[in-house]
């Protein structure tokens, strides 16, 4: 027999029933349990045993769930496309309405969930409005209330991808030739809209991709003659016009050339001045004047199928003494640019050494320094200054039959690191502008380690040295007692096919300090001075943690045992602080560390 109740405890059943003949189920009917969500207790009554406790089990409310927000996406499709409400997370027989408002009201379209199916799509035309908003849907199980409603919003009816401005190509051509907008990456029947504004205003040009075309060319009477730009937009079929994308474009008067992109070269009588101009694109139409403004052209170019560039060559194109050249761009349906101003030197000046081809020595005292200049050509005079303008040349030299190369010998350039200034001379030419180049300091030895350096400061009676290896032969090693100044205390050179020099020092004193130590290489200024630390003469009292002391019982040897050694040290044990004579002696052994007396 099975009891329900309202209750965990006490109170009078609200319904029973019991199993059935064969069954193993039993269902209790109850009127209505209440609206909202609560639980009931159910007992069991075993024939020939009391009623069990009762066992509590939750409902729910008589109303349906409402569905979670992001079961729900709503598609506000262009004109002529259903618009769609997608829900998911549902179940088989679920009823979904779809309503304009989040109460009152008759729904805008249902449907039911199909067996076996978890989701259901509402679609219909102009279910949703076009300009965005938001839908409320709501959710009825079998057997429950209606759901209260979930709001979704929606966007605008589905707008058309804005062109990016990569696709944009805008030409601002000359009055008299159309100007264009052309657009690509478009699909057949993709509508294109020019604009002057943003937003707003009316299209200056539109134009429509054709069947199987890509592309969409724009063609506008004007732009205008002065740089701006222009705002395009895509409308495709069943979708809105996009947002516009800006693109600028040039004036109609060509881009005077960039100074720096224009060499003007007077050459000496019987060679052709030159103009050349790079950056440019093929067509391009290239004039020469004598002044900014007004006269004719002195000669003119036009840049070759595949080229970027054109060099306009004449003689006496331009004046002997120097001057200015006035050089214009015109490009295909532009206007002539402006003249950009070229200066240009008297006749043809001797190209100057490039630094990278000039390597100056600076040599100890006793041995020339020199300068060598590469890349030359026969007959080339190369003259070394130590001023970048003015002054007498310190060294020169012409460049021999068949050679490339000048070696210029100046007896020293100096101590101390500086620069010399390398002009050339060309025959038929003026003398090049000078070029810099630096040299450093005379040689240097390299400073030892202090790791290759061993300083041993032995007791009175017994040479003190200083060992350095890693020493290349022939070496000199100096040691002094200051960082700077001084004479050298001892000095040792490193002798035939060895490494390392051993300077010998009859005292360097009784407490601990430091030497100083530099190499002269050979041809080298000697080094800085390294330091290296030295100890006392005194040997280092043992720490009284390397020494264990054991006394043991009568017959048996007591012991001391120093350890922290090194092979040879000597070892003595005494029964006093001072005085007296040691009580044993003991000697580290060959490659050990410690000793026992």
């Amino acid at each position: 027999i099975v009891n329900v109740y309202k209750a965990a405890t006490g109170g009078t059943a609200i319904g029973t029933a019991t199993v059935g003949t064969g069954a193993t189920t039993a269902t209790v009917t109850i009127t209505q349990l209440g609206a909202t969500a609560s639980s009931v207790y159910v007992s069991v009554v075993n024939d020939g045993k009391l009623e069990s406790t009762r066992t509590v089990k939750a409902y729910d409310a008589e109303i349906t769930a409402a569905p979670v927000g992001t079961t729900i996406t709503a598609t506000n499709n262009a004109t002529g496309t259903a618009d769609t409400v997608k829900v998911t997370g549902l179940a088989e027989g679920d009823i979904v309405n779809v309503y304009a408002a989040a109460t009152g009201g008759t729904a805008l379209d249902t449907a039911t969930v199909a067996s076996g199916a978890t989701e259901v799509t509402i679609s219909k035309n102009d279910l949703l409005t076009a300009t965005g908003g938001t839908a409320y849907v709501s959710v009825t199980k079998a057997n429950k209330l209606e759901s209260a409603r979930t709001a979704a919003k929606y966007a605008t009816e589905t707008v058309a991808t804005a062109p990016l401005a990569a696709t944009i190509t805008a030409t601002n051509n000359k009055a008299g030739v159309d100007d264009t907008v052309v657009v690509t990456g478009l699909e057949e029947g993709d509508i294109v809209n020019v604009y002057k504004a943003a937003t707003g205003g009316t299209a200056i040009g539109t134009e429509t991709v054709g069947t199987g075309a890509t592309t969409a060319t724009v063609t506008i009477t004007q732009l205008g003659a002065t740089a701006s730009s222009v705002y395009v937009s895509v409308k495709k079929d069943g979708q809105l016009e996009s947002t516009r994308t800006v693109k600028a474009y040039d004036a109609e008067i060509t881009a005077a050339p960039v100074a720096a992109t224009v060499t003007a070269t007077n050459n000496a009588t019987g060679t052709a001045d030159t103009v050349k101009v790079t950056g440019l694109a093929e067509g391009d139409v290239v004039n020469v004047y004598a002044a900014a403004t007004g006269g004719t052209a002195l000669d003119t170019a036009t840049v070759a199928s595949g080229a970027t560039e054109v060099t306009i060559s004449k003689n006496d194109l331009l004046t002997a003494t120097g001057g200015t050249a006035y050089v214009s761009v015109t490009k295909a349906n532009k206007l002539e640019s402006a003249r950009t101003a070229a200066k240009y030197a008297t006749e043809t000046v001797a190209t100057a050494p490039l630094a990278a081809t000039i390597t100056a020595t600076n040599n100890k005292a006793g041995v020339d320094d020199t300068v060598v200049v590469t890349g030359l050509a026969e007959g080339d005079i190369v003259n070394v200054y130590a001023a970048a303008t003015g002054g007498t040349a310190i060294g020169t030299a012409t460049v021999g039959t068949g050679a490339t190369t000048a070696t210029i010998t100046i007896e020293q350039l100096g101590v101390a690191a500086g620069s010399v200034f390398v002009s050339v001379k060309t025959e038929g030419q003026l003398e090049s502008t000078r070029t810099a180049a630096k040299y450093a300091t005379e040689p240097v030895s390299t400073a030892p380690l202090a790791t290759t350096i061993t300083a041993t400061n032995n007791k009175a009676g017994v040479d003190d040295t200083v060992v350095v290896t890693g020493l290349v032969e022939g070496d000199i090693v100096n040691v002094y007692k200051a960082a700077t100044g001084g004479t050298a205390i001892g000095t040792a050179t490193v002798g035939t096919g060895a490494t390392t020099a051993t300077v010998t020092i009859t005292q360097l004193g009784a407490t601990a300090s430091s030497v100083y130590v530099s190499v002269v290489n050979d041809g080298k200024l000697e080094s800085t001075r390294t330091v290296k630390a030295y100890d006392a003469e005194i040997t280092a009292a043992p720490a009284a943690a390397t020494v264990i002391a054991t006394n043991n019982a009568t017959g048996t040897a007591d012991t001391v045992k120093v350890t922290g050694l090194a092979e040879g040290d000597v070892v003595n044990v005494y029964a006093a602080a001072t005085g007296g004579t040691a009580l044993d002696t003991a000697t580290v052994a060959s490659g050990a560390t410690e000793v026992t007396i």
